[in-house]
């Protein structure tokens, strides 16, 4: 992201350097033949002046581009607008130190008259903003579909750990072991907990295409989740969710609920004497977090290493660059991702 914004940004400058020196050129080359000669040296003088106040407005306009594209609920008449009033204000900046002599002479070479002046400064000014603003929302372009690249990537990387997660055959296996524990023992349970593991994979399968789901839906795959870590771990592992139902106007990446709370069983250990205690809740409004006590293990845990990367990568390119927060202390490690508008 970096690399591509410098890249932009080095175009964008020698593309207003090369018309900065161009259109002057080009007004020259035009001027009119029936006024009188005058000396190369005299023109070129003009030509260095109008070169750097077109230069000026390039790089005016590139900080105004740059300023307002972090307003994306302006209007676009708005933003127009105030490029279309700075723009007026340099002209006339422009002209007024010309009229008080601040400027040299060589202009009046270039253009006697005022209002001649006036007019070729305005159609320069309106070219060069027109050129400026239309190849700046072709590499915008550019950018948005490599970063949309860029996130297929990362959510096909995120789709295949989530398979290793889900249609893990240890899930798979702990899961139907549970089962035929709870049909010796008749537990009154055991039906549900196949309905709930048959939604868990339809959930998955259902979503897995999918950037971003609602807060509701990844809320009820997560439901489904820990009802079978429930009766898996039973007394060994303490859920306790706490999110509000305002907060379902939100969305999440897809199954990063799921990645952190199997991220907690990963790196702890559980027992009866050693419970696990994971809690989910919502902080600041715009936030969960998903926070465990910390009793890690002592072997070597086989892990990928890539899901909270993954997941950081992911807000990234969802435009979003401190979308995950990880906090820990000596008894307890939490991490928190930042809720989506829908």
């Amino acid at each position: 992201m970096r690399s591509s914004n410098g890249v932009m940004q080095s175009r964008t400058n020698w593309l207003g350097v090369f018309c900065a020196l161009l259109l002057p050129t080009l007004g020259i080359l035009n001027r009119d033949t029936s006024l009188p000669e005058v000396s190369a040296g005299t023109l070129a003088g003009a030509w260095c002046i109008l070169s750097c106040f077109l230069q000026g407005v390039w790089l005016l306009n590139g900080q105004l581009y740059r300023i307002l594209r972090k307003q994306p609920h302006w209007p676009v008449a708005a933003k127009l607008g105030i490029i279309i009033l700075c723009d007026g204000l340099a002209i006339t900046l422009f002209m007024a130190l010309r009229f008080t002599g601040w400027l040299p002479h060589s202009l009046q070479a270039y253009s006697p008259q005022t209002y001649q002046l006036f007019l070729r400064l305005s159609f320069a000014v309106t070219l060069i903003s027109t050129i400026q603003y239309a190849f700046l929302s072709l590499m915008q372009q550019q950018v948005l579909i490599r970063q949309n690249e860029q996130l297929r990537n990362e959510n096909l990387v995120a789709e295949l750990e989530g398979l290793k997660q889900q249609i893990n055959p240890h899930l798979l296996f702990n899961s139907l072991g549970t089962l035929r524990a709870m049909i010796r023992e008749h537990d009154e349970h055991a039906e549900q907990f196949v309905l709930r593991l048959s939604a868990v994979y339809r959930q998955f399968l259902s979503k897995r295409n999918e950037t971003t789901i609602p807060l509701h839906e990844e809320l009820d795959f997560l439901d489904n989740y820990l009802f079978m870590l429930r009766f898996r771990y039973e007394d060994q592992l303490t859920l306790l969710v706490e999110v509000t139902a305002a907060s379902n106007s939100f969305r999440l990446p897809s199954f990063c609920l799921q990645l952190l709370v199997e991220n907690c069983l990963k790196h702890n250990v559980l027992s009866a004497t050693k419970p696990l205690s994971v809690r989910i809740y919502q902080a600041g409004g715009r936030t969960i977090t998903v926070e465990n006590n910390k009793q890690p293990k002592l072997t070597d845990v086989d892990s990928t290493g890539i899901g909270l990367d993954n997941l950081r990568k992911r807000y990234k390119l969802l435009g979003i660059d401190e979308g995950v927060t990880i906090r820990e202390t000596e008894t307890s490690f939490s991490v928190s991702v930042v809720l989506l508008d829908s």
